[in-house]
């Protein structure tokens, strides 16, 4: 809701939202990156398809591409779904990390739900981008 009242907020406010978005975001990050280094689960599972919607939702809004960039790029949203809806040997098939952690189908469902959201919201960020570079090519 913040991008629909940004316009209504003083310059001040809008730097303190900024920064306050900007220190979840880089916390979300820094937590994730944490994982991935002591190659915890939260790396890949439900967690990891939530920071991406988490970051990428503030990138959006804020217009930082160093979080449109989390969701993504090379690290991003592709490779989650390739990690986290892998197949794994003697599971039902593609019901990946979040089935076999807890062999239980409402976890694929709520990471699923994640994975929605940052599908939508890659596809708008990078159709926005596009535009905006056809746009600067026109000019010139």
């Amino acid at each position: 809701a913040y991008d629909l009242l940004h316009n209504k907020f003083s310059a001040s406010e809008q730097s303190s939202m900024a920064h306050w978005l900007g220190g979840i975001a880089d916390a979300i990050m820094q937590d994730q990156a944490a994982a991935l280094a002591r190659s915890s689960t939260t790396a890949i599972n439900n967690h990891h398809s939530w920071a991406l919607l988490e970051v990428g939702t503030i990138g959006a809004v804020l217009g930082n591409d160093t979080y449109i960039h989390y969701l993504t790029g090379s690290g991003g949203f592709l490779a989650q779904v390739g990690a986290n809806l892998a197949s794994i040997p003697g599971q039902p098939p593609y019901l990946g990390v979040d089935y076999q952690e807890r062999d239980a189908y409402h976890y694929v469902a709520y990471n699923l739900q994640a994975l929605g959201g940052a599908a939508a919201l890659a596809g708008v960020v990078i159709a926005q981008l596009a535009a905006a570079r056809s746009s600067e090519t026109a000019a010139t």
